[in-house]
């Protein structure tokens, strides 16, 4: 994609962005959030930021995307090898647990940010929230991930 054919308002969260940078500039005066920091968590220091609202809701509509490319790609894939190799008793209930546990971790995350997102609502301000496991490793391979 060259970038004169970016269009922002074809981003899934673009009006997302603009309702967080609003909410922020109302909480703190700036377009964005505070900074990501580390703070003690049951006696480990974890990273987290503060979130806001919208912060969970383009967590969730993230979570939402990568489930959607992982299973559709693992779909392609899963119906290229049974054409190309058939069904195979051994192989089949592999791919089944596969899928489940990688269904299970999505939805875990997506719980996670649903949950988090009710409690900022109760609470009426952001909260501090540390990053769970797929947003860590997400983090260590894109450091631009610490932003949905």
């Amino acid at each position: 994609m060259r970038y004169n054919d970016y269009h922002p308002e074809d981003d899934p969260i673009y009006d997302l962005r603009i309702a967080a940078q609003n909410y922020w500039c109302g909480q703190t005066g700036q377009e964005e959030p505070p900074d990501p920091s580390y703070r003690m968590v049951d006696g480990e220091w974890k990273l987290g930021r503060l979130m806001g609202p919208y912060e969970c809701l383009m967590h969730l509509e993230d979570n939402r995307n990568l489930w959607r490319r992982w299973y559709s790609g693992f779909l392609t894939g899963s119906g290229i090898g049974v054409v190309l190799a058939g069904v195979s008793v051994v192989i089949l209930p592999v791919y089944i647990i596969w899928y489940l546990l990688q269904r299970r971790t999505y939805q875990r995350q997506y719980d996670f940010y649903f949950r988090k997102r009710e409690e900022i609502d109760a609470a009426g301000k952001p909260l501090w929230v540390a990053y769970d496991k797929v947003r860590l490793d997400l983090i260590g391979k894109n450091p631009l991930a610490v932003y949905p």
